[in-house]
């Protein structure tokens, strides 16, 4: 839809409503902060989001053969680049 000049207060009628849910969309997304980088590659993350139940192959994957155990919270894994705080077995 477009507006002309004189349409300036029905064009921001229009679109406030649109802004207002981008800006909140930003505020979500800007409060959800990982605690550390790369926290999306970790076993915790990963189960908290239902990787286990929704991709268990994949899931087995990382955790066959484990060589290493997160400090944190006792998962064992593959691949240190998988837990919070590695430590080797």
């Amino acid at each position: 839809m477009r507006f002309g000049n004189k349409d300036r207060a029905a064009e921001t009628a229009f679109l406030e409503p649109a802004l207002r849910r981008i800006v909140s969309v930003e505020a979500i997304v800007i409060a959800i902060k990982m605690p550390h980088t790369k926290h999306e590659n970790h076993l915790c993350y990963l189960h908290n989001l239902g990787y286990v139940q929704g991709n268990p192959e994949g899931y087995k994957k990382l955790v066959r053969e484990g060589q290493f155990v997160c400090g944190a919270c006792g998962r064992v894994a593959r691949d240190a680049e998988n837990l919070c705080v590695p430590e080797k077995l």
